[in-house]
């Protein structure tokens, strides 16, 4: 598992609204039993609600929004089905996780 791969979210509870989890972990913690995610929202609804801190993007070729600010730990073992990896969003996301906790 890297950081910035794509996984489908296999939570029946949030599935529905956050079809995919993006890694936010570096893979020097990859030891721990548990990673950072973020939902990423296939609605368009949040796209302009936070600029600075949503970016959109494309996953499977449909407009998909990484939300960040809802950033949140789970068992590694619940990533099952890898999708793609965001790499080339490196540092949108990382400038959007830095305006979380710093504002700025």
């Amino acid at each position: 598992m890297k950081q910035f791969d794509v996984y489908v979210n296999e939570n029946s509870e949030s599935s529905d609204v956050y079809p995919f989890l993006i890694i936010l972990q570096n893979v020097l913690l990859n030891h721990l039993e548990t990673i950072v995610v973020a939902p990423i929202a296939l609605s368009i609804i949040f796209i302009s609600a936070l600029p600075k801190i949503t970016k959109t993007t494309e996953v499977l070729g449909k407009t998909a929004v990484i939300l960040p600010h809802f950033m949140s730990t789970i068992q590694k073992n619940e990533l099952k089905q890898f999708v793609e990896n965001k790499e080339d969003l490196h540092y949108d996301i990382i400038s959007a996780i830095d305006v979380i906790f710093t504002g700025f």
